[in-house]
């Protein structure tokens, strides 16, 4: 893991600071956690990992400063959503082994992303030139929207699930070489360097590719917010966004916005609002 001071955005080292911490879940699986309980106070509680929560007054990001590594996010993810993953984590949070099934995979989910995102495209570009569609960390690639059905259809996830019909999985991102449409969809929320991530997607996608970013927004967007509102609880996300800072985030990769707009979604086992932008290269129309 590593301690950072500076907003792993847009490297402001102007940021405020509020005390944190991880999930007893998250910190059972990134640092070997006991499963047992202690007894804090007279409660009895999992052990606490703490952390700092980081807020950047200049683009809004507010993260965890402990950022884990590369070993430590694997080991995370090992076996994501899968029986001993599952098995874990209910135990942890009781009820989550019967929502489990749902997320990212029920048709309402899937209709209404698919459907959202369509809704935004539509409004933001004339996409009908796009041939090659890769959906960056998208499960089997169930979300890509049916506007891309004669496209070739590629998704890259560490799932390593099969992939829904249609679209081909790739172990390596290098294999997705040429796409000009990129979905990064409730991926840079998880990453500990979200800049890092554009970087290599930008790397192998065509030089004309635009890229659509949806992250959920689960704080206050507006730039004076106090401190009870700060997140300072980090489970799976380890990053909180806000529409200003992923536009800072997309101008950091030397991208442009081409749109930017928070959507109300039903997922059919919960409400949420999503940031959705569309990115494409400095002058491409």
């Amino acid at each position: 893991m590593k301690i950072v001071f500076d907003c792993v955005i847009c490297g402001s080292a102007d940021v405020t600071k509020k005390l944190g911490q991880f999930a007893p879940f998250v910190a059972h699986r990134l640092f070997d956690y006991p499963t047992c309980k202690i007894s804090v106070g007279g409660a009895s509680v999992f052990p606490m990992a703490l952390t700092n929560a980081l807020r950047c007054p200049h683009c809004g990001f507010v993260f965890s400063q402990i950022r884990p590594d590369g070993d430590e996010m694997a080991r995370l993810y090992a076996g994501y959503r899968g029986p001993d993953y599952v098995r874990g984590r209910d135990t942890y949070e009781p009820g989550y082994r019967d929502v489990n099934p749902l997320i990212g995979d029920g048709p309402v989910e899937i209709e209404n992303r698919q459907q959202a995102m369509a809704e935004f495209l539509g409004a933001a570009a004339d996409l009908s030139g796009v041939r090659r569609v890769l959906d960056y960390g998208g499960d089997r690639g169930q979300h890509i929207p049916r506007m891309f059905s004669g496209c070739e259809k590629i998704v890259f996830d560490i799932s390593g699930q099969q992939s829904a019909p249609g679209v081909r999985s790739v172990n390596a991102i290098e294999d997705a070489r040429g796409a000009d449409f990129v979905m990064i969809s409730n991926v840079l929320e998880h990453v500990s360097y979200p800049p890092r991530l554009l970087e290599e997607v930008l790397a192998v996608a065509a030089p004309e590719a635009r890229l659509f970013l949806d992250v959920p927004l689960e704080m206050s967007p507006e730039p004076e917010i106090g401190e009870d509102e700060i997140p300072a609880f980090f489970h799976e996300h380890i990053n909180f966004f806000t529409p200003r800072s992923l536009g800072r985030l997309i101008e950091v990769a030397g991208l442009a916005v081409e749109r930017i707009e928070v959507k109300e979604i039903d997922l059919g086992w919960i409400k949420s609002r999503s940031i959705f932008a569309l990115a494409s290269p400095i002058g491409v129309k």
